[in-house]
């Protein structure tokens, strides 16, 4: 995943050696935040993990990643 210093570099933006970024855009952050929060979806996706009922012995369901890809729309970050 893109860190904050790399992709603000590619956005034109001057990051200087103490981490401070210059001349940035708030589209520019929103564009970085929905970036890392689609990762997190993904990764988050890629790892669940269904749950095991002690009872009947069994597991609950299967994981269903499309609901997880999609359980935070991006449209949110504003």
């Amino acid at each position: 995943m893109i860190t904050a210093e790399a992709f603000f570099k590619t956005k034109k933006c001057r990051v200087f050696s103490n981490g401070e970024v210059k001349d940035i855009t708030i589209s520019d952050i929103l564009e970085f935040i929905k970036l890392h929060v689609e990762q997190a979806l993904k990764t988050a996706s890629e790892n669940g993990q269904a749950k095991y009922d002690n009872v009947f012995e069994v597991y609950v369901s299967e994981v269903d990643k499309d609901s997880i890809l999609n359980s935070y729309p991006l449209t949110n970050i504003k």
